[in-house]
């Protein structure tokens, strides 16, 4: 980081993705890539790097590509019950959550 302290770059790969269409916008990449901890009321900036861009590039479209190939989803790491039971936009249709709606729940218009 530009003040000396350390944060994985993984945190930064969000911001990386966004700085594609910033580049197509304004015809460069940004200087730096600032990340909001809101919690902790403090900001992390790092100066940009294409190769760290590229990383991230490839790992978005990783992801995309697991999504689209994914045949059984399975229950994410970290996901508590509250979650599935109240915030997921999927859960009538989820297994995991006590929403769930199966064919039985189904109604015919």
């Amino acid at each position: 980081m530009l003040d000396g302290r350390y944060i994985h770059k993984d945190n930064f790969k969000q911001l990386y993705t966004y700085s594609i269409p910033f580049k197509n916008k304004y015809g460069k990449y940004p200087k730096l890539l600032s990340l909001s901890m809101v919690r902790i009321n403090d900001w992390y900036s790092i100066e940009f790097n294409e190769r760290l861009l590229e990383e991230a590039y490839q790992w978005a479209i990783n992801k995309i590509t697991d999504i689209y190939n994914a045949e059984k989803f399975e229950r994410g790491d970290g996901v508590g019950d509250f979650f599935c039971d109240y915030i997921c936009g999927q859960r009538i249709n989820c297994k995991y959550s006590s929403a769930f709606m199966d064919d039985a729940g189904v109604i015919e218009l």
